[in-house]
């Protein structure tokens, strides 16, 4: 029934959806432990993180024209595990603010390049379905 699906790439969406969100939850424990409480403060970082995503997902059509997908994936994960590792490694204001910018990076390809990718898997009728299962 499903024969024409590219499974790996829900198994991918699961993994970005893991790294994605899991910061999420864990940053705000790191900030309250570099000192940093207030709700405002955290949420800052949280949006500037948002904000370098964005510009960095308005670079994927342009970045796409000389990367192929499998790069782009690379630089994602490799940008995502650098920035965790900063706030991992340095856990204070400004290491969580570095790690997250970096992070931010990673994670403003992951979702365009998985649906470009997904989508080229598979023919024209069955784009949206397959979109649709990854998302």
């Amino acid at each position: 029934m499903y024969a024409w699906f590219p499974s790996r790439f829900a198994v991918i969406a699961v993994l970005i959806g893991s790294i994605t969100y899991l910061p999420t939850v864990y940053i705000p424990f790191v900030l309250r432990e570099a000192g940093i409480s207030s709700p405002l403060l955290i949420s800052l970082v949280g949006l500037g993180d948002a904000i370098l995503t964005c510009i960095m997902a308005l670079q994927f059509a342009r970045a796409r024209k000389r990367l192929s997908s499998e790069r782009a994936f690379i630089v994602s994960y490799v940008c995502t595990g650098l920035g965790l590792a900063i706030v991992t490694i340095w856990p204070s204001v400004i290491g969580v603010v570095v790690g997250m910018g970096v992070f931010g990076l990673g994670i403003g390809w992951f979702v365009p390049n998985l649906m470009t990718a997904a989508a080229a898997e598979v023919g024209v009728h069955q784009q949206g379905r397959t979109v649709g299962i990854v998302t």
